[in-house]
């Protein structure tokens, strides 16, 4: 009898699976919130790894929990066709955007941490992507594997969950502008939020999903400056 076969995890789970447990590890080492979270004075005097760091500290283990409950939805419910290539490239667009965005717009935010803002980018960016990924079959013609009524479901599950995290962040934005101390989400961590990372993570993800899109686009109509 030959060996069984044995059927390895999507690499979006085992993508999230490295998140987790990276992001358990930073948070239960004790000091680390101090050391690693985004800190205005501690990264202009040259500790820059608190630009990445910051994503995957949580604040304790309330925090933590959230945040990957939120990874889990996302992946489950938005993350189909998506190429693991562009998973990783919106978690890195993200993480640059909310440090930019958070640097830039914000500077009276001296501190930061959580994966929230980088997970509003993935929110956003998946269901971007599975919507364009979508109308691309669509105009391959009527053979297209996802011109189908999976297809047409994954385009709906797309738009209801841009609209959903449109009026997220727009509450959000009516009641606290860029930090809230009075949501549930603040009483149940013990912190204030920083809503404001939520609408940069956002715009991140769907400018990278845009951005992939372009590319494309200009590909097709340059056939001949094609590798």
């Amino acid at each position: 009898m030959g060996l069984a076969t044995v059927r390895l995890p999507q690499p979006k789970w085992m993508l999230c699976a490295v998140v987790s447990v990276l992001a358990a590890i930073f948070t239960w080492c004790p000091g680390a919130l101090q050391h690693l979270r985004y800190d205005r004075e501690a990264i202009l005097s040259g500790e820059v790894w608190r630009l990445f760091t910051a994503h995957l500290v949580q604040l304790n283990t309330l925090h933590l929990i959230a945040n990957l409950v939120g990874l889990l939805l996302v992946c489950e419910l938005l993350w189909q066709a998506l190429p693991l290539r562009h998973g990783v490239g919106i978690l890195l667009a993200s993480t640059f955007g909310v440090n930019l965005m958070l640097w830039c717009l914000d500077p009276t935010i001296t501190w930061y941490v959580g994966l929230s803002g980088v997970l509003h980018g993935l929110w956003a960016g998946c269901a971007l992507g599975g919507m364009s990924t979508f109308a691309s079959d669509l105009t391959a013609g009527p053979h297209s594997g996802m011109n189908s009524a999976a297809g047409r479901d994954a385009l709906w599950i797309g738009v209801g969950a841009l609209l959903l995290l449109g009026v997220k962040l727009g509450l959000e934005f009516a009641g606290s502008g860029g930090v809230s101390t009075t949501s549930a989400a603040s009483q149940w961590i013990g912190a204030p939020v920083v809503t404001a990372a939520h609408r940069y993570g956002a715009l991140s993800g769907l400018l990278y999903i845009l951005a992939w899109q372009a590319s494309g686009w200009l590909r097709q109509a340059n056939p001949a400056k094609q590798a």
